[in-house]
């Protein structure tokens, strides 16, 4: 599984591994701690050259009945056959960016967090899947899912699946249009044990801290969303969602952005907000408000 993922790297990190270029809509502030339902930096190929937008994590299928079916992750032994996912992941592939994820170890009735990234400290692109589809009150919604594989040697101490991290080598095809469907699923299989290393929380706090200095600080973080004025926007109706969040703040713009068939991704506007506070020992609660 994954669950909670981090993205720290500035955009010209980002540009040189990804060889992202165009933008679209983002702000590429650090957050350290993404939740499901929230909006994650993806890349697509569009029109010839690599987007980076953000798509909202919680893959809402377009032929779906219950838009409230929004599951986060799609199992790789079944993303080709799956009649929720088999045609984005035929036409719809993308990499959703960052710099990390966060992973649960269950001992007894006590569960310990790990945050989990490459030795190398380079950012990276899990393999991902996105559709759109139109909201209740005709907004385009665009949403994705990160593809989970057994996990390799390392992850299994922690947990039973993992995210696909695909090799740099392997990220334009996973991109291309006409990539073989039988070559795609041999992408779907766990990173080498000893690329990824993993740290508990606490302790993955104190280095972050480190290299971000500042960053932790903030007791309150303001971050609006925004809305595609004439492609993808968030449904009409107001939610509020409040929960526990772990030990690591989380702090950033999120958005909504993907392409049209003519590759063409539009201008934003604002439209809800995002808060977080943290309580003194850095385990606070999360509460957000989407406005149409």
């Amino acid at each position: 599984m994954c669950g909670r993922i981090a993205r720290m790297s500035p955009r010209e990190v980002l540009a040189e591994e990804f060889g992202v270029s165009r933008f679209v809509n983002v702000d590429l502030r650090p957050r350290f701690n993404v939740a499901p339902s929230q909006h994650v930096e993806t890349i697509i190929r569009a029109g010839g050259e690599k987007r980076l937008g953000p798509m909202r994590r919680g893959f809402v299928s377009p032929t779906t009945k219950d838009p409230n079916l929004a599951p986060i992750n799609a199992r790789a032994e079944t993303l080709s056959t799956s009649p929720m996912f088999r045609d984005a992941f035929r036409r719809h592939r993308c990499l959703v960016v960052a710099d990390g994820f966060y992973e649960w170890r269950k001992e007894g009735r006590t569960k310990t967090p790990f945050f989990i990234r490459l030795r190398s400290g380079r950012p990276f692109g899990f393999a991902g899947i996105w559709s759109t589809r139109r909201g209740e009150a005709g907004n385009r919604l665009v949403t994705c899912a990160i593809v989970t594989c057994p996990p390799s040697e390392l992850m299994a101490g922690i947990h039973d699946r993992m995210p696909v991290i695909l090799p740099p080598g392997t990220r334009d095809r996973w991109l291309g249009p006409t990539t073989d469907e039988s070559e795609l699923r041999q992408m779907l299989v766990p990173l080498p044990a000893e690329e990824l290393e993993a740290y508990p929380v606490s302790e993955y706090r104190q280095l972050a801290g480190e290299r971000f200095a500042g960053v932790h600080s903030a007791d309150r973080v303001s971050s609006p969303l925004t809305r595609l004025d004439s492609f993808a926007r968030p449904e009409s109706r107001c939610r509020t969602i409040a929960r526990r969040s772990i030990p690591s703040p989380m702090s950033s713009r999120a958005f909504l952005a993907s392409t049209r068939k003519s590759s063409r991704l539009p201008s934003t506007s604002r439209n809800s907000a995002d808060t977080v506070k943290d309580s003194p020992t850095g385990i606070g609660r999360r509460c957000r408000t989407q406005i149409s």
